[in-house]
């Protein structure tokens, strides 16, 4: 068994190991899909910082709601072609963010995106943008978890 991240609970290891993830996951074949359908963001392919994470947990869909630690639980669809026709959007939430955004999935039911930044963070991206963790770890168990979202706001980094 492989140790677990500092950041990521139990709990969330159990949820995800139930929907198809394991230690040492690896989908080439998502990453290149999706660099293959998602030209509209990146034309070069999937950036090397969203490689990674969208071959250990891409294709990934948990349902889950209910009461959490902070707020309510959240369920996710990490499939980041669900992002497709929104490149508006990704791109007024970089410029909140500071960062280049790359999708992951959608959230919230389909309410709202997931994306991960050039820095790592993941957020949720809808009428306004959210920080989920400094990393793909604190943002899964966030929302496993029910785990409180930071706001961000124009300029903040």
């Amino acid at each position: 068994m492989t140790d677990l991240p500092l950041s990521w609970s139990v709990e969330t290891r159990g949820i995800l190991e139930g929907a198809g993830w394991h230690p040492g996951r690896y989908r080439a074949d998502l990453v290149q899909q999706a660099g293959e359908e998602l030209g509209e963001f990146f034309a070069g392919g999937v950036p090397a910082w969203a490689r990674s994470v969208l071959a250990e947990f891409g294709g990934l869909r948990v349902d889950l709601n209910g009461p959490g630690i902070d707020c309510a639980r959240d369920g996710f669809d990490l499939t980041p072609t669900l992002a497709l026709g929104e490149t508006d959007r990704f791109g007024r939430s970089a410029q909140i963010t500071g960062t280049r955004l790359f999708p992951l999935g959608e959230a919230s039911g389909g309410h709202a995106f997931l994306a991960i930044g050039e820095n790592g963070r993941v957020y949720l991206v809808s009428d306004k943008v959210e920080m989920l963790g400094d990393n793909i770890y604190e943002a899964l168990d966030a929302m496993v978890t029910g785990k409180r979202r930071s706001p961000v706001e124009v300029g903040q980094v």
